[in-house]
């Protein structure tokens, strides 16, 4: 087996797949049994391999999973209730989203509302190099489409704002700069990760997974921090996956399958090793007098 520790994978032309990295508490002070996981160590690994077979990983921390779930939940359900406003247009500036570019996961609608003085110009830009690809992507014409109309309604003054904030991208999780300073290189550059996931409403695939990788200086401050000296960096690589709802429920459905059944497997010695320590604990302090025998 290659990846052994696999436990969701996606091929198409790209491949998204996930790494079951769970470690149990050390059981001691600050990292007691009954925690089920190590605090530090306990987590998943995201692998994204892009058509050039170019990889990118991040490790995303057990205890970030529920909240990322039941966000990712919330935005699925706020858009399903949403659904009868936007039957109400037959405009396709309020259903189409533009899959690529700065607007990404947005409406023309949306980004107008959002912000119309700085959108309209990106809008024209796009509508301008979906133009320019149509001839090898014929189905960028109803993006232009919706771009048109979106400006016409625009220009007008009857864009809907309440109907246009369906359609909205949020960022779900994001770790910040993570650096792994025993990945460091003979330039003194250390491995660093940073890994988003976003969810685009309206869109076919509103999952979107992305990571990046690169090298760069670390310094650890008096505080014990880490700082990354990202102006610094080098041999950058950017991967982004995206996943139909029914993929990412799938992949919501293993990761807690995963977690759910690492606990199972561990919880009967996490309970013995912790009822003995407490024992311990007990017979200590009666022997040093520090409660009743």
């Amino acid at each position: 087996m290659r990846n052994p520790k696999e436990c969701f994978c996606i091929r198409q032309n790209q491949t998204f797949f996930i790494l079951n990295e769970l470690r149990g508490p050390e059981c001691k002070d600050g990292s007691e049994p009954l925690l089920f996981h190590h605090g530090t160590f306990s987590r998943f690994v995201f692998v994204i391999i892009n058509e050039q077979k170019k990889a990118v990983t991040a490790n995303l921390p057990v205890s970030a999973i529920p909240g990322i779930v039941e966000k990712v939940r919330n935005l699925n359900f706020a858009g399903m209730l949403s659904q009868t406003k936007e039957k109400a247009h037959s405009s396709a500036a309020y259903t189409t989203v533009i899959t690529s570019g700065i607007l990404k996961g947005k409406t023309p609608a949306a980004a107008l509302t959002e912000n119309a003085q700085e959108n309209r110009t990106l809008l024209i830009q796009q509508a301008k190099w979906l133009q320019q690809n149509l001839n090898r992507y014929p189905r960028n014409q109803v993006q232009i489409q919706a771009i048109e109309e979106g400006l016409k309604l625009y220009e007008e003054g009857k864009l809907d704002r309440e109907a246009s904030a369906v359609f909205r991208s949020e960022i779900v999780y994001q770790s910040g700069m993570r650096p792994l300073i025993r990945r460091k290189r003979g330039d003194g550059k250390c491995f660093v990760y940073e890994m988003s996931i976003k969810w685009n409403g309206g869109a076919e695939k509103p999952v979107e997974v992305e990571i990046r990788n690169y090298y760069a200086p670390v310094e650890k401050k008096d505080s014990g921090l880490l700082n990354v000296r990202a102006k610094e960096r080098s041999d950058e690589v950017k991967n982004s996956f995206s996943l139909t709802i029914e993929q990412w429920l799938w992949a919501v459905h293993m990761l807690e399958a995963n977690i759910r059944e690492f606990e199972s497997l561990h919880a009967a010695q996490a309970y013995k090793t912790a009822e003995e320590d407490a024992r311990r604990n007990l017979e200590e302090a009666r022997k040093a007098g520090k409660i009743a025998s």
